[in-house]
């Protein structure tokens, strides 16, 4: 029973450093200022959430971030659910 909890506890810490790591390539960020780091990730942290939320029939968070780049339209339908 125990296992099972913390298995589900790494699942999701896993996944969303993989997410942090791979969209947003928080590994190879410069970033160095002394509170920058830590607005920067919560920054991160609510845009991927953001991300999650959307159903804007794009296959990964990758894409829909790459779309809501490029696309005004995309970005509001992501940002404001529009």
């Amino acid at each position: 029973m125990l296992g099972h909890y913390i298995r589900q506890y790494w699942r999701i810490e896993n996944s969303q450093n993989y997410v942090l790591d791979v969209v947003f390539k928080e590994d190879s960020s410069r970033i160095t200022l002394d509170g920058a780091v830590e607005n920067i990730a919560l920054f991160r942290r609510f845009v991927m959430n953001m991300l999650k939320q959307c159903d804007c029939g794009a296959p990964s968070q990758k894409v829909k971030l790459k779309k809501a780049g490029w696309n005004d339209d995309y970005r509001a339908r992501v940002f404001f659910g529009l």
